[in-house]
């Protein structure tokens, strides 16, 4: 929306708003801007002056509310957050389960989310959260049990997405090259799938591949950043990824300080690029460094712990630490 230009479009909505005080449109994209500025004060501001505005009327203003839910999780305030999802599925009848369910999820309160759980019907989004649940805690083979009895009832690209993680987790990496190759043929995110793919060569140990998905990625990658300018902190992240896995450590670095300068994607629940920090953890261990790698996935499993990959990287490196006691 306004990627790089971030400064000039807050001066025209604060004008904005002072020429119509009384207008949606200028608080809505102030709380984005500054949410995207990571000025979480301003943001909950502008969100809480929407809600003054809309809330006596009588149409679905839930998407409003939702701008609010979004701030107050980068903020981590997980149960103010809730209170907002709970009043706005009273009122609007906005389905908001999910979203509690990853709330708590992103809070690392794993029981709440469990608990939810217990109020859903059981189709094929109650199993994908009790399988990502459980993968959470690093009960894979519970986890396992549910994708292969339910994941007929699972979307088609989201039975694709856990059963990759679960290859990885135990380290099956010709189950999710397989994996990956079908979850290709849905046309979904190419660059994503071949950036997967790339990763899961490296631990193969066929370098040719590595960098052969590795730069199918990148070119596909090109385009993202100069079509998607609004998520363009997400692509160079992936850029960053791809770097790595084709041994171009010095950009890489480059790119990942440059990243860190940058605003967050509009639509981020998080106050910090976690796909950053994923992908430097994975650069550790591409570069060699196990050390580093292990520390980076405890200290990311800790500040993000509804992420997979963290757990999946932690349990990895410290079961072959055992092994190598």
């Amino acid at each position: 929306m306004y990627m790089g230009h971030l400064d000039e479009a807050q001066q025209q909505f604060l004008i904005l708003k002072e020429n119509k005080p009384d207008s949606i449109d200028p608080y809505l994209r102030l709380a984005t801007i500054y949410e995207m500025k990571n000025d979480l004060d301003k943001a909950l501001q502008m969100a809480n002056k929407l809600i003054d505005i809309v809330k006596d009327r009588q149409d679905d203003v839930s998407r409003y509310y939702l701008k609010k839910v979004q701030i107050l999780r980068r903020r981590k305030e997980p149960e103010e957050a809730i209170k907002v999802l709970k009043y706005i599925a009273d009122k609007y009848n906005y389905p908001a389960r999910k979203k509690i369910f990853d709330v708590y999820l992103q809070a690392g309160m794993y029981k709440e989310a469990e608990k939810e759980l217990w109020k859903w019907k059981w189709d094929g989004e109650y199993y994908d959260a009790q399988i990502v649940l459980n993968i959470l805690k690093g009960n894979y083979k519970k986890a396992e049990q549910l994708l292969t009895a339910h994941g007929h009832s699972i979307d088609k690209w989201r039975y694709r997405v856990l059963v990759q993680l679960l290859a990885r987790a135990k380290e099956d990496y010709a189950k999710e090259e397989s994996s990956c190759k079908q979850w290709l043929e849905l046309n979904s995110d190419i660059v994503q799938v071949y950036g997967h793919l790339s990763y899961c060569m490296f631990h193969q140990n066929n370098k040719e591949k590595q960098h052969e998905y590795a730069h199918k990625a990148l070119e596909e990658n090109e385009k993202k950043l100069e079509e998607y300018s609004t998520e363009r902190t997400l692509y160079e992240t992936r850029k960053y990824r791809l770097l790595t896995l084709l041994g171009r450590m010095k950009e890489a670095e480059e790119l990942s300080e440059k990243i860190r300068k940058m605003p967050l994607c509009e639509n981020c629940p998080y106050a910090t690029c976690k796909d950053l920090e994923v992908f430097v953890m994975e650069a550790a261990e591409i570069m060699g460094d196990k050390e580093k790698a292990l520390l980076l996935s405890r200290q990311g499993n800790e500040e993000y712990p509804d992420e997979e990959d963290f757990v999946i990287m932690k349990n990895v490196m410290e079961r072959k630490e055992k092994e190598q006691c």
